[in-house]
């Protein structure tokens, strides 16, 4: 049966690089996959304005994860979603992940990667941390997911990547 993780936090939690050494680490061990990054899908061409034009652009945006995982459960594949969740502006916060998204495809797991408050650690918007928190926990419960919150702490990326593999593993049915 397929399964659907979908993990997120600030770039600054080094997410993207955990996921993808958890990935490497684990291509023999876990069920067949696909990685929708949504870096790779190009998340980072989309403005921070709310003009129409970038909404289209978002939406065009959210057609393509759509897409990318419909075919991959329609394959038979488990799919690891990975991306912010939400994107700061000028005016404040949005959503990049309609909650419909929650709804239809209902993942197993949500994966929160978030770092600890610290003092001196200037490039961490807790806002948006805290945003990101809320928006997950919410779509945890209009899809029935688990929610799994991962500290990433400085210079203990180590155990990071040691509970993404478990989870992954977990969700995934096979040991990493």
């Amino acid at each position: 049966m397929s399964k659907i993780i979908f993990i997120t936090g600030l770039e600054e939690t080094g997410r993207d690089t955990i996921v993808e050494m958890t990935i490497g680490g684990s291509k023999n061990s876990l069920m067949d996959f696909k990685h929708v990054s949504f870096e790779k899908l190009g998340i980072s061409g989309l403005k921070d304005e709310l003009s129409d034009t970038v909404r289209k652009a978002r939406d065009g945006f959210y057609k393509n994860v759509e897409r990318e995982v419909s075919d991959a459960l329609r394959s038979g594949l488990s799919v690891i979603v990975e991306g912010p969740i939400t994107m700061k502006t000028e005016n404040g916060y949005l959503p990049l992940v309609p909650k419909e998204f929650f709804e239809a495809f209902s993942p197993d797991v949500i994966m929160l990667f978030e770092t600890p408050h610290e003092r001196g650690n200037s490039r961490i918007d807790w806002k948006q941390q805290h945003i990101n928190r809320a928006y997950a926990a919410m779509y945890a419960s209009l899809g029935g997911s688990l929610l799994k919150i991962i500290e990433v702490s400085k210079g203990e990326v180590k155990d990071a990547l040691r509970e993404c593999k478990e989870v992954m593993s977990s969700v995934m049915g096979k040991g990493v």
